[in-house]
């Protein structure tokens, strides 16, 4: 369970931020306010707590639960709002395993990839592979000779060049 300190401390990391000063205009509210939440004088509303969440990349809903939580006045209290934040920390991770399985279901099919030939002449036309080796200036033709470890050098074929993997 994270306090409102620490929310603070998050949300200004993740933004940038590095003054409470400025974390409260960016709330809309007065610095005081901010101290005041610091301190534990006071809480963020709801509204409030949500847009800090969201600026330290957290679920808003289970960061207000347990902002509850940890001033609820009474052990039953705070154990309603320790369920209900992880509950919904369980159905942030459930949506996100969801949204995970259908991007595989829907990714490309690397099955149906063919390999093909590139147009290859003597000349060694600019953005071919062989001009890019032979002919570019010291730096491009280290590292091309540093990937041709890793790729074996194109093969010419007539008017064709094979590129092998």
């Amino acid at each position: 369970m994270q306090t409102t300190k620490q929310l603070l401390d998050r949300a200004k990391k993740a933004q940038g931020i590095e003054s409470d000063y400025k974390l409260a205009q960016e709330l809309g509210v007065v610095q005081t306010a901010v101290t005041n939440w610091r301190s534990g004088r006071s809480h963020p509303d709801d509204e409030r707590a949500a847009k800090l969440a969201e600026m330290a990349g957290q679920d808003p809903l289970s960061v207000i639960a347990e902002l509850h939580a940890a001033r609820a006045k009474t052990p039953d209290a705070k154990q309603l709002w320790m369920r209900m934040a992880m509950q919904l920390r369980h159905a942030v991770a459930a949506v996100m395993m969801a949204l995970g399985v259908a991007l595989l279901l829907v990714a490309p099919n690397p099955q149906g990839a063919q390999a093909s030939t590139l147009p290859y002449d003597n000349h060694s036309a600019p953005g071919s592979v062989h001009y890019v080796k032979y002919h570019a200036h010291s730096k491009a033709r280290e590292i091309a000779t540093q990937a041709s470890v890793l790729f074996p050098p194109p093969i010419p074929c007539g008017d064709q060049i094979l590129l092998t993997f």
